[in-house]
């Protein structure tokens, strides 16, 4: 059984997840939902799988959210100023451009200042996948960033 205390950590991550895609509008609607349907199948869960359950569950509401707008996601156009994951427009634009599962743990590390630990039982893998995730999305951060600002 899961307590609804054991969601507040993860209340900035998933509201900042659906800000970028969907807009502050959309988003705390999402946030309420995702919530809603982790306490609804609390019952199944283990205590120590909240966040990884929880990743499934945001990301399928953003599955259908997509489905809904007619296969369209639209970015918010500028940083949210409390959005725990707002730095320059180049790196979030960045960021965005990730597969989801880097984006994941970049959010988680960077922006929220999670442990490696942390990140890994929010998400339900191990360290070292939490490790080699964080490797790629920093490699490909710095292709993208190193065209965009004609670095190398």
């Amino acid at each position: 059984m899961v307590d609804p205390a054991q969601l507040e950590p993860h209340t900035a991550w998933v509201l900042g997840w659906f800000r970028r895609r969907f807009g502050a509008d959309r988003a705390e609607d999402l946030t309420q939902e995702a919530f809603v349907a982790v306490l609804r199948n609390s019952h199944r869960l283990e205590r120590d799988r909240v966040g990884a359950y929880l990743l499934g569950v945001v990301r399928t509401l953003s599955t259908v959210e997509c489905r809904r707008r007619g296969g369209m996601v639209q970015f918010a156009e500028e940083p949210v100023a409390d959005d725990p994951a707002a730095p320059g427009e180049n790196v979030l634009a960045a960021v965005r451009e990730l597969p989801p599962e880097l984006e994941q743990v970049v959010t988680l590390h960077y922006a929220e200042q999670r442990s490696y630990d942390e990140v890994a039982a929010l998400l339900g893998v191990p360290r070292a996948t939490v490790q080699s995730r964080l490797r790629r999305a920093l490699e490909r951060l710095r292709r993208t960033l190193g065209k965009k600002e004609n670095v190398s």
